[in-house]
């Protein structure tokens, strides 16, 4: 199925030989189930993913926002995809 959301942050330093991504989409099953695919690695590379299901399409946005406060102090940027 296609995403119906996508988020996607970038950390890049150097200095630390770090060039990592991390992403996440929503999207919901064939059932209805609301699904939240979290994937991450190294930039250039597939990385690993995980799944998680939601209670309800609603809890998308609280959802979000705490993998985007985590991303941020971590120290990632957001990029946005069109």
């Amino acid at each position: 199925m296609e995403p119906a959301l996508i988020a996607y942050w970038e950390k890049i330093d150097p200095s630390k030989n770090q060039r990592r991504w991390y992403r996440v989409e929503f999207f919901m099953d064939l059932f209805g189930t609301p699904i939240v695919k979290s994937s991450w690695g190294r930039l250039g590379q597939a990385g690993q993913s995980k799944m998680t299901i939601l209670s309800a399409p609603d809890d998308w946005p609280q959802f979000l926002a705490g993998v985007a406060s985590i991303r941020t102090r971590h120290g990632y940027t957001k990029i946005l995809i069109p």
